[in-house]
């Protein structure tokens, strides 16, 4: 059996973020999902989000400390 064609491709996930840099929102982190249909969505984190967006570094950068 073979798979059925991909309906997202890499390139349009490198088209994505080129209109992202292009429009001037920054772009420090970027996530992606696929809804229920198998259409891609896009997760921006702006620079400030992308610091702390995980609580875990905190925790090890804690524990590394001690």
């Amino acid at each position: 059996m073979s798979r059925a064609p991909s309906p997202f491709r890499q390139s349009d996930l490198t088209r994505a973020i080129k209109a992202y840099v292009k429009a001037g929102i920054p772009a420090e982190r970027i996530r992606t999902a696929f809804d229920k249909n198998g259409r891609p969505v896009i997760f921006v984190a702006k620079p400030d989000e992308a610091d702390r967006c995980n609580a875990w570094d905190d925790a090890i950068t804690a524990l590394e400390a001690q």
